[in-house]
């Protein structure tokens, strides 16, 4: 919860536990405050209290897969950022080869002026061919 004060915390709890009530009716599982032993205080008028009336699509087949779509969205934004990162990473910023043998000559031009050690491998984002140094 976003704040520490008392009164903040109890509008927080309110607000989230008539979402429950209301999707709860709505999937037919009963009142979530006897249920789940919620009892929050009666909310004002403008509250925003039915999450689903608000969004164009229905409600979840699952009751508290709602409470776990925030989540799983950031998860998947970072883990798309990570992926985008490791891209430009191993592929991107590289000079890419048409051919095991471009790279190869491209190694052996390099040798020739004093860098040792290079060696080709396949790309796996670009199916190209790069060059590196690191031991197999």
């Amino acid at each position: 919860m976003g704040s520490r004060k008392k009164s903040s915390w109890a509008r927080e709890k309110a607000a989230f536990a008539a979402s429950l009530d209301t999707h709860c009716r709505k999937s037919g599982l009963g009142s979530a405050r006897g249920e789940h032993g919620f009892d929050p205080e009666p909310q004002g008028a403008g509250s925003t209290s039915d999450l689903w009336d608000a969004l164009d699509e229905p409600a979840p087949r699952d009751p508290w897969e709602h409470l776990f779509a925030k989540e799983h969205a950031r998860q998947a934004k970072a883990e798309a950022e990570h992926d985008a990162a490791l891209r430009r990473k191993a592929c991107e910023r590289k000079q890419r080869y048409a051919t095991a043998a471009d790279a190869q000559e491209a190694a052996d031009a390099c040798a020739a002026h004093g860098t040792r050690g290079l060696r080709t491998y396949k790309c796996r984002y670009c199916n190209g061919w790069h060059l590196t140094s690191k031991p197999q």
